[in-house]
Parts: structure tokens; sequence; C-alpha cells
């Protein structure tokens, strides 16, 4: 699916996507390429749940193993005011039960210095957060058995990762998968069985939570370009963002010339489903302001491409995708 927004009349709702999208319309004024763009709009006050931004349906389910690439050029004007309590919602899959129950979202939300924070509702994945700030990726080894000294409970360690923000209280997180049917206790040391490492558990967490891009945040008065791809999976995930960076300035209707795409975030540990009878569904571009909207106003979006393909932007050898939507 290839949206370029071309083929509508200008002022009118756009027909491309399946709902809640009752206040974008066609637009001319400000357009990447081709003859329209659309204009996503929300007045203030609002949280916009119909009307600002819009759901697409897949034409298929996407389950086990299946992954979807979303490309989109957006623009952001000067005096857009992207602050929301506590931060704006922007790429999104809905995930379901087989039987059509809601699980969640695998979330890419904007944050209100203009970074990004990746959220999945749907992840069961645990990590292991410990008392004091540590870099713990040079002592547990992924791999190994680790144990609880108090509670007697075994887990393998799937990987290291990065604490989400850096501060006193934090420290990297050991993500794993129980072995014995024990789970691990508040405050007791866990020992690694091979590297011999032990720390003091703060707590387990299952959420997944990391804050990223600080380096390549939205940029308003000019065109940017966002790829995000999830592989849906219990027990093979993956997340991507992209992002074009590198551009030597703009051109005359605010494009950036040269650059490419760069990848600024990737996780491979958080499960995209729960289940594998799980299904994805639908894609939603912004759809609900949390804290409603602290200003009327308009952004811009073209070229929306969502696919089980990469766009032609990002051509990776040898990905092809069977069985999916183009």
């Amino acid at each position: 699916m290839d949206f370029d927004f071309n083929n509508g009349v200008p002022g009118e709702q756009v027909t491309e996507f399946s709902d809640a999208s009752g206040h974008t319309y066609y637009d001319t004024t400000i357009v990447y390429d081709g003859a329209n763009s659309a204009q996503m709009n929300i007045q203030q006050g609002a949280d916009g749940w119909g009307l600002w931004g819009g759901r697409k349906q897949f034409p298929s389910e996407l389950g086990e193993g299946d992954e979807v690439w979303v490309k989109v050029h957006t623009f952001f004007p000067t005096d857009f005011n992207i602050i929301a309590d506590p931060f704006l919602k922007f790429l999104r899959f809905r995930v379901k039960t087989g039987s059509g129950t809601h699980l969640g979202y695998v979330d890419l939300y904007i944050m209100n210095d203009g970074s990004y924070r990746y959220q999945n509702e749907l992840s069961t994945t645990r990590r292991l957060k410990f008392r004091n700030l540590i870099s713990v990726s040079t002592d547990y080894i992924v791999g190994e058995t680790i144990t609880g000294l108090g509670s007697g409970a075994t887990a393998t360690v799937r990987a290291i990762k990065a604490a989400p923000e850096a501060s006193a209280e934090q420290s990297d997180r050991v993500v794993f998968d129980y072995t014995n049917g024990l789970t691990f206790e508040r405050w007791e040391n866990v020992e690694g069985l091979t590297s011999g490492t032990t720390y003091e558990l703060n707590r387990v967490e299952s959420n997944s939570v990391t804050n990223f891009g600080p380096q390549q945040p939205v940029r308003k008065g000019v065109w940017e370009t966002y790829v995000y791809r999830v592989r849906f999976s219990a027990s093979s995930p993956l997340v991507q963002v992209y992002k074009h960076t590198g551009e030597s300035g703009f051109d005359a209707d605010n494009k950036p010339i040269g650059g490419a795409l760069t990848l600024l975030f990737e996780d491979t540990t958080d499960y995209t489903l729960k289940q594998a009878t799980d299904k994805a569904n639908s894609f939603l571009i912004f759809t609900y302001w949390n804290g409603n909207a602290p200003q009327t106003q308009s952004m811009y979006i073209d070229d929306l491409w969502i696919s089980t393909s990469p766009p032609p932007e990002l051509a990776l050898p040898g990905i092809i995708f069977l069985n999916g939507f183009e």
C-alpha cells in the first residue's frame, strides 16, 4: 500500500485511511511530491480521537514471524507545538488475539523535547533492575545461568540492555527467561554461575520502554522521513526505526538535499506478540493526543508506505516476504 494522496480533491477528507481520519484532508499548500499531501488537523483542547491522524486496516492479518514496514514523510510547521501529557502518540501497530480480543500496541512516541520513545504493550520479556547504577555488560554473560541466592530461582540471560535513562537510580538491565518455575525476590543477590558476578536485585521489570534519538529530534519547517519496521513474534522479535539524516541542506520545497536513511533504534529482545497465535491487524498514525492538544494546528504527511516489504528508499538485499501485502 503506497499512498501519495494525489487522486483526492483538495479540502476533502482523505479516503486512503480506514477510519479515525475525520479531520485529515487533501492539501496542495505543503507537498513533498506530486499534487497533494495529507493535512492532519487538531483543535485546541481536543484529544482528536476519530479526527486526528488516521488508521489503516491491513488487507490481511499478520502473525508469527511476519514483518511490516511503514515509511512516511512528515512536515511539522515551525509553530507546531508537540507538547503532550506525557508524550505524543506517533506511529502505532495494534495487536489482538487470534479470536479478536485487543491486546495492545507496539508504539513509537514523540517526546516533548522532540526525541522518541519506543513502548511495547505486548512484551512479556522480563528484566532484572539492580539496586545501584552499574554497567553489567562486562559482568554477566549472555547465555549463562543466573540464580537468586535467596529464592533459588534460576534463569538464562538472553541479553543485556542499557538503562532506559541515565540517572543515579538506573542500572543496565539483564533480560532473562526463567528455567525452574521459581521467581526472583526483591533485594536478593543474583549470581551468574559462569561469570561469578553477583549484584543485589532492585526488582523485576516487565514493561518495555526505551527513550532514544535526542541527537536526531523532530525538526520543524522541513520535510523528514521515518521508517518503522516490526517483526511480530513471540520468540524472534525485531523492531527498527530509521530516519533520513546527513543532508547537506534543504531545497526550496524544504526537502532534504543528500543524506540517507539511518538506523536510530533497534530491539530484538522484546516480544511483539504475547502468543504465536496473536495477530496484528492495523496501523495508526497519531489518532489520540495525550492530555489534549495545546493549540489548534495542522501538520502534513506524504507518500505513506505500508507493506510487508521494505520501501524503495531502504532496499535491503535478500529481504523478500511472501504471502504479505504491498
